[in-house]
């Protein structure tokens, strides 16, 4: 084999490498973004409250399916309060007339999370981010690390061989 190609080879792998590390740490900047917003939202909300569906607010969504989210009726601050959750699902997790704790922001009430929400939202896209991430950061940098071995093993084996000629 000619040596000029081998060294194009050799070398050619190293902008993929780079461009699949710059996308993961995009994405795990993401993550981190994602994360620090949501836990900003929850550390704000700290009141609790009762409040009741009163309603279920439907959308129709890009592939045609239709999703749901609660509408609560609470009080608080003295004001009643009726908004919906920022979160469609199918099938709708409440019904009407069902109660649910919620946690609201002291000085703006309309500002609420789900007290008992197992895994938030961002929480998920926080794993999503985070987990592409580091694929796309860790897998390259391994890959990168063995190449570099299989390389250096075979210019050792290529030197052995020069040698004994």
């Amino acid at each position: 084999m000619d040596p000029s190609i081998k060294k194009i080879s050799k070398y050619s792998a190293y902008p993929a490498f780079g461009v699949c590390i710059a996308v993961g740490v995009i994405m795990l900047v993401i993550a981190f973004v994602i994360n620090h917003f949501g836990e900003k939202n929850y550390k704000l909300c700290t009141e609790p409250v009762t409040a009741l569906v009163s309603d279920i607010v439907s959308k129709v969504d890009s592939d045609g399916d239709t999703l749901y989210a609660p509408e609560f009726t609470y009080e608080a601050e003295g004001k009643t309060y009726k908004t919906h959750s920022n979160t469609y699902s199918s099938p709708m997790p409440y019904g009407i007339d069902e109660k649910v704790e919620l946690l609201y922001e002291p000085g703006d009430p309309s500002h609420f999370i789900i007290k008992e929400e197992k895994l938030p939202f961002y929480k998920l896209m926080v794993y999503i981010f985070g987990g592409v991430g580091l694929l796309f950061t860790v897998f390259p940098i391994l890959l990168f690390i063995i190449m570099k071995l299989i390389l250096r093993h075979e210019d050792k084996k290529r030197a052995q061989s020069d040698y004994e000629f």
